[in-house]
């Protein structure tokens, strides 16, 4: 019998050789747990062996890595979803009045300054999400997709 009680045999050594008496690891009547004590050290000891490998560091980088990877994925959606919706915009922006050749097709379009003002605003806007989307998939320059997500 230990000073605490338990039997020396129902205790493992731990990595440095002192006994592993394990409060938590006892039942109500303060007998150690032997099958408990040898799971706990084997995890203590599969952690270290991960620590030494870098397992751990490693799996720190890929969860890292898949943050930022769906931080620029979700950018890159709302920016998408921003260029959909000034095409849209763009597709509303009609002439005054429109004449058309015998055929059906059409021969001229009318527009006032306001309305030609707004689809040129329109058309810059579009072309801006464009080239903001275009640079962060072919240089991996998000900025441009940032401040559209906005």
């Amino acid at each position: 019998m230990t000073e605490d009680g338990t039997n020396a045999e129902n205790q493992k050594p731990e990595l440095d050789g002192a006994l592993v008496p394990k409060p938590e690891l006892t039942d109500m009547t303060g007998i150690t747990n032997p099958v408990a004590i040898e799971l706990q050290n084997d995890v203590k000891t599969t952690i270290q062996s991960h620590e030494k490998s870098g397992t751990i560091r490693k799996r720190v980088v890929d969860t890292l890595v898949e943050e930022e990877v769906s931080y620029r994925a979700d950018l890159l959606t709302k920016a998408l979803a921003k260029r959909k919706a000034q095409a849209k915009e763009l597709d509303k922006i009609k002439p005054d009045q429109c004449s058309f050749n015998v055929d059906g097709t059409l021969a001229f379009e009318n527009w006032t300054k306001a309305k030609l003002t707004e689809r040129q605003k329109s058309m810059k806007d579009l072309a801006k999400i464009d080239k903001a989307i275009n640079t962060a998939v072919n240089n991996a320059d998000y900025e441009g997709v940032k401040k559209i997500a906005q």
